[in-house]
């Protein structure tokens, strides 16, 4: 069971290798020692796998320009802030455009959030949109706004709900060491080679584990023949 949902995992990586600001994941596994029936037996424990939980890779990807002015990418940890009918919450996809109302928002609809926790709105003749490293964005007009860049003391604890959302009930703080870079994206940071590495030796692993309960299931069927002819 452990091993494929290891699988799981590693498939899921693999499928977002090019899913911007995707963070790979890797499952977090702990031995269990359980007691024997036998107490008196050579071998008093069995030792089996407990599922603990998920380790997120919080490293950077790389950057891809893209010149879009739209576009933002993050160096440094942060999250974008999105706000839509369910609640707010949180992505490192900077792939943004202007809905219908000028505001900024994701492709799916989702507002992007200033500092102030409002929706960035822009008018017809604010002309060309340029922002600073710490997330400032100006116009022809002058400034429209900051972005809300945000922080948490526990990232990896970020529930992701789906489109590149991340959900928690931490509270954000400001981002201090992170910089925004207009006309680029934040690349997925999953290594393929080594994913791939880790998924032929899962399999592998999985035929021997799978060998050997087929192995201990057929002793147990000649045991039980072996038994039932000596009695008749």
């Amino acid at each position: 069971m452990t091993l494929r949902r290891e699988m799981d995992v590693i498939a899921n990586n693999l499928a977002n290798m090019n899913t911007i600001g995707y963070k790979e994941e890797t499952p977090v596994f702990e031995e269990f020692i359980m007691p024997t029936a036998k107490q008196d037996s050579a071998d008093s424990t069995l030792s089996f796998v407990n599922d603990i939980g998920m380790y997120r890779n919080m490293a950077d990807g790389g950057l891809t320009t893209t010149d879009n002015a739209l576009d933002f990418a993050l160096s440094g940890a942060g999250y974008f802030q999105v706000e839509n009918e369910d609640g707010t919450f949180y992505t490192r996809n900077g792939h943004f455009q202007l809905n219908a109302q000028g505001q900024l928002s994701t492709p799916n609809g989702d507002l992007v959030l200033s500092d102030g926790g409002a929706p960035i709105s822009f008018t017809a003749d604010d002309g060309a949109i340029v922002v600073a490293s710490d997330g400032t964005i100006s116009t022809d007009n002058g400034q429209r706004g900051k972005l809300a860049i945000v922080t948490f003391e526990n990232p990896r604890e970020m529930r992701k709900i789906g489109s590149n959302l991340l959900q928690t009930g931490e509270e954000g703080q400001p981002a201090k060491a992170t910089a925004v870079v207009q006309g680029a994206l934040e690349a997925s940071n999953v290594n393929a080679i080594e994913q791939m590495t880790s998924m032929i030796e899962v399999l592998r692993s999985y035929t021997s584990a799978n060998k050997m309960i087929e192995t201990a299931e057929d002793m147990k069927r000649k045991a039980i023949s072996t038994i039932a002819g000596q009695q008749s």
